[in-house]
């Protein structure tokens, strides 16, 4: 055998595993850009988080509290709710603030007042911008009646968030239903004068925000049983590898007896609360609690 043959065939081992070294760190390589994608394509809402602020615990007749978004992200959805009103304080309104930086929450004591030391939560979740991000506001006629009014989102778009409140009522008026729709399209909010009524004129608006549709959006929906309580609540949860980026909440049979005091995304945004109560005067009516979490992967 000549010196250049065992050269050649002492050198092909070497050169096979230099080959399969090259192959191997490529494959590496390759894999981590692959997972690099797929953790950008799963992160459809970037930066979520839960902000939250609360008020002092007293008898004030009324109160009102914001909280805003962390610098660099914009709001989604809001949530709100009464601590230790047990029906004698009306969660007035869930604001969404443009240009969608903040939320304002707001209560109002009933018209018999209360002595009761409450408090009034806000929360906003928010994350890094969306595509298509807007803000939709529709509000009802001024009058002195029950109504509804309904905010839709512009063609193409999806609702990822929710919000309603009164205007006028100063705890005469419940916000009954605060409704995102199962198909995406738009927020229902509906308002009931209290038992006693108001002959005040007062109208309702519904927000919902809006963005480029969603990897993973959903509407998940929990009802409670039907009865006569003197309070209840009822939670939803997302499905697994989705986060809370919106919340709403509807009351079935209260007819202004019942006071929607909570609607509540938990700290790590994967289900939401919400909670009701009788009023002072209670009511024989039967009545149940429906929650409802927009979800979305994250």
């Amino acid at each position: 055998m000549t010196p250049s043959l065992l050269a050649r065939r002492a050198a092909s081992p070497l050169r096979a595993a230099m080959l399969a070294v090259g192959l191997t760190a490529m494959l590496t390589l390759s894999l981590a850009f692959l997972g690099a994608l797929s953790d950008t394509a799963s992160a459809a809402v970037p930066n979520l988080q839960r902000a939250s602020r609360s008020t002092l615990a007293d008898s004030f007749a009324a109160k009102d509290r914001p909280v805003s978004c962390p610098a660099g992200t914009k709001l989604l959805s809001g949530g709100g709710s009464v601590s230790g009103g047990f029906g004698q304080v009306a969660l007035d309104g869930i604001r969404l603030d443009a240009p969608l930086n903040s939320v304002t929450t707001r209560a109002f004591e009933d018209a018999n007042g209360t002595g009761l030391n409450w408090s009034l939560n806000a929360f906003a979740m928010c994350a890094d911008p969306l595509p298509g991000l807007v803000q939709i506001d529709a509000t009802s006629a001024d009058t002195s009646a029950n109504k509804s009014v309904v905010a839709s989102c512009p063609t193409g778009k999806q609702v990822v968030g929710a919000g309603g409140e009164t205007s006028g009522g100063i705890g005469r008026v419940v916000l009954d239903d605060l409704t995102p729709s199962s198909d995406h399209t738009h927020v229902t909010v509906t308002g009931f004068e209290a038992d006693g009524g108001t002959t005040d004129n007062w109208t309702i608006t519904a927000h919902a925000i809006c963005a480029d549709p969603l990897p993973g959006l959903e509407v998940r929906v929990l009802a409670s049983d039907f009865g006569s309580f003197d309070g209840q609540g009822v939670t939803e949860t997302c499905s697994a590898g989705k986060k809370v980026v919106g919340a709403g909440g509807e009351i079935t049979g209260g007819l202004g007896q019942v006071i929607m005091d909570g609607v509540t995304p938990n700290a790590n945004l994967t289900s939401v609360t919400v909670n009701a109560h009788e009023d002072g005067n209670r009511t024989a009516n039967n009545w149940n609690l429906t929650a409802y979490a927009i979800c979305a992967t994250a």
